[in-house]
């Protein structure tokens, strides 16, 4: 049987979008819409009837960020089409999981204002939201920017247990629920020097994926991955025990109980942990996370931003006619000269060797050259205003 949108419930949908778009702006000074991020995400765990739902409010780094999470394109396309009319910066899941195709309804598409078309553009060709095509096709004044959800979830917890532990080496990690998230995870872990007890119930692909990351991670590596098909004898003595599964309640009081007394629990996957094992971790008074990817998405959105200005500087000039100046990464060619900005210098790095890196033996050619663009630039090497 087709699936079917829920009209009345996108109709209230929409309006909590609004009303989060709306309230977004309280937070930032009068009149500014520039930083006010909305991010489109998607989730490999469905909510009832696949009904979408907005995500918190949240201030960061470079403005306020609001969102929703989406089941099919057709919800994304509602998604872009509000979001646009309250600001010029969407963010887009470029993974796709999607848990059912699309089926059209005409009279829904009408009362959004989304055209049929446009979700015709997000087919089996386009990735995550159809974000490409949805954003080119029905946004107009707007930048659209991709990023991917579970690589930024990965990095969130790893960040946070490295400020937890501040040295990795051969700290016990448990992983239960070995899928996307699991395996990004435990290879970060691996090669960070932990010992990664990596839990997934099909023991053909656990061990697969274990002899991945054991062969993935650099020969010099202290750490090292292992393959449980249960969460109990994983969790013995464990430092950090971390439930990636979809809802399942695999770590149980039985594996809670073995894990070190100055242990921590994380639920990366809303339901991983079952209330006994709850219950006896604050008997034991072991920290319990419901990870908070506000850090994360902070990171994210620095990050965005911090690309679009590097983006400006990335290039080449020529400066008195044969020489040039390259910035930003471009790869110069033999005898070019790396400054901070090709446009407008005021730090000088040394000369392109024309191979992705710099000369190591300069000629007197070579320092004339560089005390030549020092000179007209102003650059002193000591400072720069």
């Amino acid at each position: 049987m087709p699936f079917e949108e829920n009209l009345q419930f996108l109709k209230d949908w929409e309006c909590r979008i609004i009303s989060n778009l709306r309230r977004a702006k309280t937070f930032l000074d009068p009149g500014d819409t520039s930083n006010i991020f909305f991010s489109v995400g998607t989730t490999a765990k469905p909510t009832d009837k696949l009904n979408p739902y907005t995500t918190p409010i949240r201030k960061i780094s470079n403005g306020v960020i609001c969102g929703a999470v989406v089941f099919t394109r057709t919800q994304a396309a509602i998604a872009v089409m509000v979001a646009e009319k309250y600001t010029r910066r969407i963010v887009v899941d470029a993974e796709r999981k999607f848990h059912v195709p699309d089926s059209v309804d005409s009279n829904l598409l009408r009362h959004f204002g989304v055209e049929s078309e446009i979700i015709a553009l997000g087919g089996e060709g386009d990735n995550g939201c159809g974000s490409n095509s949805l954003c080119r096709a029905y946004s107009h004044d707007v930048d659209c920017y991709l990023f991917k959800s579970n690589d930024m979830t990965v990095e969130g917890i790893w960040q946070y247990l490295a400020l937890r532990f501040k040295c990795f080496n051969r700290k016990k990690c448990t992983i239960v629920g070995g899928g996307n998230i699991g395996f990004k995870l435990a290879i970060k872990l691996v090669e960070s020097g932990s010992i990664v007890n990596f839990v997934r119930r099909d023991p053909d692909k656990g061990i697969e994926l274990v002899s991945a990351i054991n062969t993935i991670r650099h020969h010099s590596a202290i750490g090292e991955a292992f393959y449980y098909a249960e969460a109990v004898a994983a969790c013995v003595d464990c430092d950090v025990v971390i439930g990636c599964t979809d809802g399942l309640p695999a770590i149980t009081a039985d594996a809670v109980k073995h894990m070190r007394d100055s242990g921590v629990l994380i639920d990366v996957g809303k339901g991983s942990i079952s209330q006994d094992g709850l219950n006896l971790a604050h008997e034991r008074c072991i920290d319990v996370l419901r990870f908070d990817v506000t850090c994360a998405l902070d990171g994210m959105i620095a990050t965005i931003v911090a690309n679009e200005k590097a983006a400006q500087r990335t290039g080449r000039a020529e400066f008195h006619g044969s020489i040039g100046l390259v910035s930003g990464g471009f790869l110069g060619a033999e005898g070019d000269i790396v400054v901070d900005d090709f446009r407008h210098p005021c730090q000088v790095f040394g000369i392109c060797n024309g191979l992705g890196d710099f000369k190591q033996n300069l000629s007197q050619k070579d320092v004339e050259i560089l005390q030549l663009v020092k000179s007209t630039y102003k650059i002193d090497d000591s400072s720069c205003k």
